[in-house]
């Protein structure tokens, strides 16, 4: 009979080896390195997530373009659509999608850029209204705080009241004052103040509406613009160009009316001659 090796039933006496472990200083070298690495690399991302900010908000502009096109289109290249807040010299306000209805307190009236998406015809100008807010948006006016009333779908809905009210007899009117992101120019001209019919020869040059300046609470980027121009073209503008305008410059809150027309005419003038350069 063979005979069973028992050899690897006996205990074995060798010593286990222990894993390969580090220091505590080794440790703190590891984390310092990381550290150091992200420091590196933190003001490439930012630069990087900036350049997507701006492209982003390019390509809503351009949305808005094509939603100006057809709105021109439908009232026969007609000017630009109507802003009560600019006629009313409430420029800091063409910032806004509504305007305050003078014969229905506590309500608005869809106003500027708003009447892209809602208007007399019901026609929606804009495959999708969260192009009327900025990626980059900083402040509180982001597309999130105003999306259940710009998609309520219910005609009849307390959002979406249908009151006969001054030029707008018919329009459709909400009792939230909604701001978008982008300061509208009230489809006017910036330097020779008269109306612009969209695709017109004189309208090329014109500014057509820009990143938002209402208030500080309302920058998208941190050191400039994007600006809409008559022919299309999306140019960017500095701040620190404009008139010495930074940041610091813009008013914290509203403004006096006459103040801001004469604020706000400036800063578009110079957006005008200043954008692209």
């Amino acid at each position: 009979m063979k005979k069973t090796d028992d050899t690897s039933l006996t205990n074995s006496f060798r010593p286990i080896k222990r894993s390969a472990g580090f220091s505590l200083v080794e440790l703190l070298v590891t984390l310092s390195i990381i550290a150091l690495l992200f420091s590196i690399m933190f003001p490439s991302l930012n630069r990087v997530r900036g350049v997507a900010g701006k492209l982003m908000c390019a390509n809503n502009m351009r949305s808005i373009y094509y939603g100006l096109n057809g709105y021109a289109n439908d009232f026969s290249r007609s000017p630009l659509p109507y802003c009560y807040n600019y006629k009313s010299k409430l420029l800091q306000e063409t910032m806004a999608l509504t305007a305050n209805d003078p014969d229905s307190p506590y309500r608005a009236q869809w106003d500027g850029l708003g009447l892209l998406w809602r208007n007399v015809s019901g026609t929606q100008y804009l495959d999708n209204c969260k192009c009327l807010f900025c990626p980059s948006h900083h402040g509180t006016n982001g597309y999130e705080k105003y999306r259940s009333t710009l998609n309520c779908q219910n005609p009849r809905d307390t959002t979406l009241l249908d009151v006969a009210s001054h030029e707008y007899l018919t329009h459709p009117k909400t009792i939230a004052k909604i701001y978008g992101n982008y300061q509208y120019a009230g489809g006017y001209d910036p330097q020779s103040k008269e109306p612009i019919s969209f695709g017109a020869p004189n309208s090329q040059n014109s500014v057509l509406l820009s990143d938002g300046m209402r208030t500080l609470d309302d920058f998208n980027h941190t050191i400039g613009g994007n600006a809409l121009r008559g022919s299309g073209e999306i140019s960017w503008f500095s701040y620190s160009k404009i008139i010495g305008l930074r940041m610091t410059g813009l008013p914290a809150q509203e403004i006096p009316t006459n103040a801001q027309e004469s604020q706000f005419s400036l800063i578009w003038t110079a957006i005008q001659t200043e954008a692209g350069r």
